[in-house]
Parts: structure tokens; sequence; C-alpha cells
């Protein structure tokens, strides 16, 4: 992919204009702008991974094109098959080319379809938002874990589009996270789950939406972990941390919290209004978090 094809592929990404297109469903919506506003962002946030992706002699179509695997597995199957010694610088350019080469089927789309859920169900197969909402994920988290480096205080947890709260099993799941876990975790915190309005990759926990009409959702972070959240407001309510063992606690353990919903929004509301009390679980979370950054820093 040279760089006359990546320019003209970006070119045509950028002249679709979202607002004239019709829509339905919000959520298709968001899924479409935080794509657009991805490729929108290229050439100020991703030159180099561009620039090395329009030089680059490596057949990336082998790693991609040619298999059947999709969304993680196109990671896994690129880090245990590329031989060379700069796996982790290449790797953002071959997840970049994986967003190319998918963008392109959506400029075709978006002449064909008079509306986005036209679109999305033009696109809607098995592995077309899996592949490249994962691979952006990836280059969004990585960049995010590039800019963390030189700043390691927990201040965007109230600083951020979406401050953080603390609450359900939060405390008594975060203080038993090994070393390391607990470190990726602050960082997924300190990305899409506090500055963006759709999380890549989240699911919803059907069994708890089904019975009780609550959004709870999940998100993949670190070794299959996953943060339990919903949305209230502006605040991003994490509800708990877990490793997935494809067990029925993974899912009836919020159960709990969904039939007590109305606490939850209360602690929202205390939260905003800067009324919570300072023995609650969220400050006692923040405070354990304070001291955990400051011994790794």
């Amino acid at each position: 992919m040279g760089l006359e094809d990546i320019s003209s592929i970006i070119k045509k990404a950028k002249n679709i204009n979202l607002d004239e297109v019709n829509y339905n469903d919000e959520k298709i919506k968001q899924i479409f702008e935080l794509i657009y506003n991805f490729i929108q962002s290229l050439d100020k946030e991703c030159f180099e991974l561009l620039e090395k992706l329009s030089t680059s002699t490596i057949r990336f179509c082998d790693y991609y094109d040619s298999t059947n695997m999709h969304g993680e597995e196109i990671i896994n199957y690129f880090n245990n098959n590329y031989l060379g010694s700069n796996i982790d610088d290449i790797l953002e350019v071959f997840l970049l080319y994986t967003v190319l080469k998918n963008v392109q089927d959506l400029v075709y789309g978006y002449d064909l379809c008079e509306s986005l859920d036209e679109l999305y169900e033009l696109l809607d197969n098995n592995y077309y938002f899996s592949d490249i909402l994962c691979a952006i994920n990836f280059i969004q988290n990585k960049k995010e874990l590039k800019n963390n480096e030189t700043d390691s205080d927990l201040s965007f947890l109230e600083n951020s589009k979406y401050k953080i709260l603390f609450s359900g099993f939060s405390k008594k799941d975060i203080e038993i996270l090994e070393k390391n876990i607990k470190k990726a975790f602050i960082k997924k915190l300190s990305g899409q789950l506090s500055s963006s309005d759709i999380i890549t990759l989240a699911e919803s926990i059907d069994h708890v939406k089904d019975a009780y009409g609550i959004p709870i959702f999940r998100v993949q972070f670190a070794n299959d972990y996953r943060i339990a959240y919903l949305r209230k407001d502006d605040v991003t309510v994490i509800l708990g941390v877990v490793i997935k063992t494809g067990k029925p606690i993974d899912y009836t353990r919020y159960d709990f919290i969904a039939k007590n919903i109305d606490n939850i929004y209360n602690e929202v509301d205390l939260f905003n209004q800067g009324l919570l009390p300072s023995d609650s679980q969220h400050y006692e979370v923040v405070e354990q978090l304070n001291s955990f950054v400051k011994k790794i820093k």
C-alpha cells in the first residue's frame, strides 16, 4: 500500500459527511463517528505510522488478507508469525493497514447507501466492525500509553469528559489485582472510559439488560480481564474488575447491582454535587490507587 493509495483512501474518507446521512440508531452513528474521527486525525496524530506504512516493504496482506482470523486474533496471528526484531513498532503499522483496508469498503458502501443504518447493515458481517474497531482501539490505546508515560497521576479521574466513580464491587476487586494488571487497569481508565462517548469493543451484559433493563457493559483489558461499567450523565461508574472465567458468575454477579440501581444513581447524583461522603467506597479506591501510583513512580 503506497503513499498514493493511502492518500486516496484518506481523502475519500474525509469527504464523507455524516451530518448529511440519515440514521435511526444513535449507537450506529457513534460507531461511524468513531471511525470517521480516527481517519480525520490520521494526518496529525499518526503521521509517523502513515509514513512507515507508505515506505514499508512488508507484505501486510500476507498477514491479513489471506487469513480467516479477525478482531484480536489478527493481532495474535501477527505477533506469532512476524519474525522481525521490530515487532513492537511494526504491529501498529500493520493495524493501520488493517484500518485503511476496511475504510475502503466504508467509502464504497457510503456511495451505495442512503442511510447509516443501511450502510451498517451492508458492512455488518462476521468481521468488518470487529477488525476495524479492534485495530483502532489498539492504536489509540498505544498512543494513550505513550502519553501517560510522563503523567502517572490520577487527575483524569475527575478532570476528563467523563468522571470516574468507583462503586459496586470495585474496591474488593481492585485491591487484589496484581501489580501489572493494576497498572493496565489505570491506563485503561485514562483512555476511552474517561474521554470517549463510545467505548470500542465494549459489550452489553445481555443477561442483566434482559432481566432488569439496566445497561451495564464490559470491556476487556490485560489478559482477559473485564471492567464492568455503566454511564450516567457525565460519569463512568466502575462496577467491577475481574478476569473472565466463562462461568455464570461472570454475568450474575451484577444482578445485585441491577436490583439496587437506584443506589448507584443516587451515588452519581451526590458525586456530581460534591456531596459524596469522604468515607465512601469511591474515595477509598482513589486513595488506594494514589498510593499505588506513588510506589511505582
